[in-house]
């Protein structure tokens, strides 16, 4: 599966854990690809992964939803 992660997700779940650490864990993993570049849209990502309230409030970018990371763990995980 292919998703982007936005930053402040990386750094919480490097750091706090919860759900973000969840995610980067399966990253690690091998589970899911990540792409957090300026070639997100080239990269067909299924998601966007965020806790960036301005980003969540789109909720849809390009056929990308944008979700949290509590939404994608629940879904996925």
């Amino acid at each position: 599966m292919k998703i982007v992660v936005d930053t402040n997700v990386v750094i919480s779940g490097i750091f706090f854990g919860g759900n973000p650490r969840r995610i980067v864990e399966q990253i690690v993993d091998g589970n899911i690809d990540a792409y957090a570049t300026p070639e997100i849209v080239d990269a067909k990502a299924l998601y966007i992964v965020s806790g960036d309230n301005d980003l969540l409030d789109i909720r849809e970018y390009k056929e990308i939803k944008i979700i949290t990371a509590k939404e994608f763990c629940n879904i996925y995980l």
